[in-house]
């Protein structure tokens, strides 16, 4: 009898052990898309103006460039709009993975050649603090060796001094530099001092042992010509963009702030534990699984966001703890987040200062970077509530605030277009629509990229990308029990306008970076295997093991991107054709600079859509005709006829 017993015990642990294995089979493999058709969503009415630098400015140019054709610094812009003007292909294939020993946080971003270049915030087999990588096959192109100090984001920008070039800056906890896409002039793959624009000290200084302290990335004010350095535990230096030369007399630090209370972790087996140390140790070295979750919930963290700068103004938005007695007691701990507003302003002796113009608190803090309005007028962030608030930039007044029902994690995808919010929450995508004195729910995104069986859900997994044809996004396949185990995450494009998936494939790994589009439309994913890096350690060799790295999502089917270019070239041109009429030349000018866009995308796309079969060369000669013609008509602001060519060659593909 006992004989049997155990028999009956070990057959029922077998085919336990075979039905989960079943089950993540089925939740893991996303379903098959389609060619996606062409999305209803278009431009209603002018945009916000937003900033345009020229010679007047103290660049004597523009450096940020308007619109953003591709990804620049951590969300695509110095407004934190993430948002770019060119389409994300409707198509595209999971590629190559590269540098899958870093682990990577922030980027990657990208110059106007399509080039990568990321900081990865740990590397344990070797000190770097920039590579960039060939985005044709993810080969390194060169680095920049320095032992890590907690690298943020690199910050790609134009040099008004030498038109047509660019200049890559990364800054560190204690270092900076600047170097140009062609920095590694003798060829051996190591960009020396001396081929560098400049390498600095920021002002700040960390010990050799210590790896912990982030630098969330550079950001650029046009107002100064400067860039501004956040870090983690309340730093900010501000360096001359053309010389690095320090402009602050020692980096600034928001007064009387105090860390975050220490969160008590989940309770988690001891087995568990241990292998959530063993799966961390690659990335992070050794490390204990109290300083593992300390890292994961931001414990005794004072900035755990990227932060804004309005170029119009120059005022420098941080989303930080508030003052230590706002919460009712002064005890070293914060309970309360802040929205701080501040000013850079000239001393006497040449030196800049900041000056805090006001700060916002709420209870319970925010996961929210803040971002702003193209114009700058208006500030959006979440609190730790489920609240989306629209905040007045003049004042710091709270202008309406909407409750969505869920947690807002990262930043705010800022539409230039329509007033639309895309908020990247706790479960899913949500489109809200700021109508002025109040904020409306569009709609919740349909991430039905994998079946759902009762024990799993389609969840949200990265910050929004705004294109011109659809949001590019992350999902994921979560069971729903533990800590959101992810056992499967891959990429896709939602419509802007009904939110449900135009396209979806299946990828490698997770992250907790942003959804990155380069200029030729293929999308790139920094890899952070926080999240599912709690599911490896309970499903074990279930799940795929963690990789670090970068992949490419490589655009295939370059006609379709080539039909999505033209038509969202065609429906801007209708807009201002209907709305136009009373626009300034200077609103005309960005929408004919980003119709151009459009349509050098397509062209651009025009080689490699023939060579692959997916495009005649007779139906591109015709094509490309229509956009010459349309280019004509933009040269002298007629719309009308610019959207008739347009339609032409839309009406080929």
């Amino acid at each position: 009898m006992f004989k049997k017993i155990l028999l009956g015990v070990g057959l029922l642990v077998i085919f336990a052990a075979a039905t989960m294995v079943f089950v993540i089979n089925s939740i893991t493999s996303p379903k098959s898309y389609n060619p996606p058709e062409r999305t209803a969503w278009a431009p209603h009415g002018p945009r916000a103006l937003p900033y345009v630098g020229d010679e007047t400015s103290p660049a004597g140019g523009d450096v940020l460039g308007y619109p953003t054709a591709y990804f620049r610094t951590l969300h695509a812009d110095s407004i934190n709009s993430d948002e770019i003007a060119i389409v994300t292909a409707p198509m595209f294939e999971a590629d190559w993975v590269v540098e899958t020993e870093t682990f990577n946080p922030e980027g990657p971003t990208f110059d106007q050649a399509g080039n990568l270049y990321f900081s990865p915030s740990f590397s344990p087999n070797e000190d770097v603090m920039l590579i960039s990588l060939d985005p044709s096959d993810g080969s390194r192109r060169w680095v920049v060796e320095s032992p890590i100090r907690g690298s943020g984001s690199p910050l790609v920008l134009d040099d008004p001094d030498n038109p047509g070039t660019q200049i890559i800056y990364v800054g560190g906890y204690d270092r900076a530099i600047a170097v140009r896409p062609n920095a590694d002039l003798n060829g051996d793959g190591n960009v020396e001092p001396s081929e560098m624009v400049w390498s600095v000290p920021t002002g700040l200084s960390v010990a050799a042992d210590e790896q912990r302290q982030h630098m969330f990335g550079l950001n650029y004010d046009p107002t100064s010509d400067t860039l501004m350095g956040l870090t983690r535990d309340n730093h900010i230096y501000v360096l001359d963009r053309k010389t690095g030369e320090r402009r602050l007399t020692e980096p600034y630090s928001l007064p009387d702030i105090a860390p975050s209370p220490a969160r008590p972790p989940a309770e988690i087996s001891e087995r568990v534990q241990t292998r959530l140390e063993a799966l961390a140790k690659p990335f992070f070295g050794e490390i204990s699984f109290p300083e593992l979750v300390g890292i994961l919930l931001g414990n005794n963290t004072m900035v755990a966001n990227y932060f804004s700068v309005d170029p119009h103004t120059g005022k420098v938005w941080i989303a930080a703890t508030a003052p230590d007695d706002e919460d009712g007691t002064r005890d070293g701990v914060s309970e309360y987040g802040a929205l701080y507003a501040l000013q850079l302003l000239p001393n006497e002796d040449g030196t800049l200062r900041f000056e805090p113009r006001f700060h916002v608190s709420f209870a319970g803090g925010s996961a929210s970077t803040p971002a702003l309005s193209a114009d700058g007028k208006r500030v959006y962030i979440g609190d730790n509530f489920g609240k989306l608030i629209a905040i007045d930039s003049t004042d710091g007044e709270t202008i309406w605030e909407l409750d969505v029902g869920e947690q807002i994690f990262g930043s705010i995808s800022v539409a230039s277009d329509n007033n639309e919010l895309y908020l990247p929450a706790a479960t899913n995508l949500i489109k809200v629509i700021d109508q002025g004195t109040s904020g409306t729910l569009a709609w919740r995104a349909d991430l039905d990229a994998y079946p759902e069986w009762g024990i799993n859900s389609n969840v949200r997994a990265l910050t929004g990308t705004i294109t011109a044809n659809g949001i590019a996004l992350m999902a994921s396949s979560e069971l729903n029990f533990g800590p959101g185990l992810i056992v499967s995450v891959g990429t896709g494009l939602l419509d802007r306008d009904t939110g449900e998936l135009r396209y979806f494939v299946e990828g490698r790994e997770d992250s907790i970076a942003v959804t990155a589009v380069g200029p030729d439309g293929s999308v790139y994913i920094a890899h952070s295997p926080i999240k599912r890096m709690f599911a490896a350690a309970v499903l074990g060799n279930r799940v795929p093991p963690l990789v670090g790295g970068i992949q490419k999502y490589t655009a295939v089917r370059l006609d379709l991107l080539i039909r999505d270019a033209i038509h969202a070239a065609a429906d801007r041109a209708e807009n201002v054709a209907i709305y136009g009429s009373a626009w300034s030349d200077e609103l005309k000018t960005i929408e004919v600079k980003q119709i151009s866009l459009l349509m050098n995308q397509a062209k651009a796309a025009s080689e490699q859509a023939i060579a692959d079969a997916d495009l005649t060369i007779d139906d591109w000669t015709t094509i490309n005709g229509y956009l010459t013609d349309a280019e004509l008509a933009l040269d002298v602001f007629d719309f009308s006829e610019a959207h008739q060519a347009l339609l032409g060659a839309d009406a080929v593909l």
